[in-house]
């Protein structure tokens, strides 16, 4: 593998974001290609951010309502 999987780790959420560069989102997709744990690893942290953005839009949605129904 052309790079180390820490270091393709830690631009994943930056992928996620998408506020990674093309470059980094483009070795994070060949790193993915070549490893399979990788793979488990950004597919975990994809489901987990895609839960706290639900959370988050649902703390949003309650401190709206209070708010405009106080």
């Amino acid at each position: 593998m052309k790079y180390r999987c820490d270091m393709v780790r830690d631009l994943m959420p930056l992928c996620l974001d998408h506020e990674a560069s093309a470059s980094s989102e483009q070795t994070v997709i060949e790193h993915l290609a070549e490893c399979k744990e990788c793979t488990k690893y950004y597919e975990a942290i994809g489901k987990e951010m895609e839960a706290i953005e639900e959370n988050d839009e649902k703390e949003k949605f309650k401190i709206g309502f209070i708010f405009f129904n106080s």
